[in-house]
């Protein structure tokens, strides 16, 4: 795109008395929110308009702005980014309004005077002790010509000008694909997770004694993530490591994998093979860089702090805190879920206090720990059913 190449074209359109070299070191911040690795990488897509509505705001020298999505089997407009804003969602009946207009018409409208606007509704002025002066709107459209928001900017001193407007315009294009990304981005993650759940979904099948086992894991693994406040892409990588970590049981021959009795010292080391497998299995996929330790983590979840774990025995340094996190997790799951041929489930309370000790011992991460212990039993019951409330075992 030729503005993206060169921002002094895109800078001539914004006003104000700023000079040419500020007005481009400004556009030169908001082009660099739309960089295709970034929007790649953005999950959240609030936090990337919330970042441009910011950033166009900034750079109009508006007061306030807001991103407006349309919901068109409903018919009606849903403020999703309001900069400025601390209030209620607004949502609008497409055609109402001066953005529900925009919609109706597909044209930039630039009110100098809004209570002289006969689309103006001055509900919300009203309702929150504002007053709405100046206002500039624009359609947001895809790349099939069709209208799927409206960004609107609102009170700029003495008032937005024909710049403003050919800035608006331009904005509204990068808006809409920042969009479509995203929804992309979201869709395409779906069917990878679809497709991944399905794979460990018949892996575990293969064991009917552990049936589920990496669905709950990865359940709980996302949970401890959230709680103790790691990054968006950490939580991810937590997620997918906790989904296909027992993925190198496929190599492990039914005649150990499904043995009711106890195992033997051969019959044992073949089983430990397993995260030997998942790491050379999930190797030979393909990776994001943010997710490229998924197929380290995902091998390491029978390592222990103090190097006692298999099968390679990393020690504490060498295991992150999302290893140390799956580390934990698979051990309670394995404790806590369901009644193996060879021992019966435990309760929480009984797992919780087995930890308790296996911590003091330097195997597992106390943090990590104290996490999971402090998790409310409510918040576990979507994933372990009404038995996570059992005194018994």
């Amino acid at each position: 795109m030729q503005l993206k190449k060169n921002p002094s074209l895109l800078a001539s359109q914004v006003s104000g008395s700023a000079s040419v070299s500020r007005a481009q070191e400004s556009l030169g911040s908001f082009l660099s929110l739309f960089n295709p690795p970034k929007l790649l990488q953005v999950q959240n897509l609030p936090r990337l308009l919330s970042g441009i509505v910011d950033e166009a705001v900034r750079i109009t020298g508006a007061e306030r702005g807001t991103l407006y999505l349309i919901d068109h089997k409903k018919g009606i407009l849903t403020s999703y980014i309001a900069h400025g804003l601390e209030t209620e969602e607004i949502t609008l009946p497409i055609g109402a309004g001066v953005a529900g207009h925009v919609v109706k018409t597909g044209k930039v409208y630039n009110c100098t005077d809004a209570y002289q606007c006969p689309f103006f509704d001055q509900r919300f002025d009203v309702r929150n002790g504002f007053i709405t002066r100046s206002l500039l709107s624009a359609p947001i459209r895809n790349h099939e010509n069709l209208i799927i928001g409206v960004i609107q900017l609102v009170n700029k001193h003495p008032s937005f000008t024909a710049n403003d407007e050919s800035f608006i315009r331009t904005f509204a294009s990068y808006v809409a694909i920042s969009i479509e990304n995203a929804h992309l981005y979201r869709e395409r993650e779906k069917t990878f997770k679809s497709a991944v759940e399905m794979i460990t979904s018949a892996i575990d099948k293969r064991d009917p004694a552990t049936a589920g086992h990496s669905a709950r894991v990865s359940k709980l693994c996302l949970l401890m993530a959230q709680e103790m406040r790691l990054s968006e892409t950490e939580q991810t990588v937590v997620e997918y490591s906790a989904l296909l970590h027992d993925i190198g049981k496929i190599g492990v021959p039914d005649a150990v994998l499904l043995k009711p009795g106890k195992l033997d010292d051969r019959e044992y080391a073949a089983i430990k093979q397993h995260a030997i497998h998942t790491k050379e299995i999930l190797h030979k996929m393909h990776w994001p860089k943010e997710w490229s330790d998924i197929p380290l983590i995902a091998a390491m979840h029978h390592e222990r702090l103090d190097g006692s774990g298999y099968p390679e025995r990393h020690h504490g340094l060498e295991m992150s805190t999302i290893a140390r996190i799956l580390a934990i997790v698979d051990t309670y799951d394995a404790l806590v879920a369901i009644d193996r041929p060879y021992r019966r489930a435990s309760s929480h309370a009984k797992v919780i206090e087995y930890l308790d000790q296996e911590v003091k011992k330097g195997l597992y991460d106390k943090k990590v720990y104290l996490t999971l212990k402090n998790i409310e039993l409510l918040r576990l019951q979507p994933i372990y059913g009404d038995r996570i409330y059992s005194r018994e075992s």
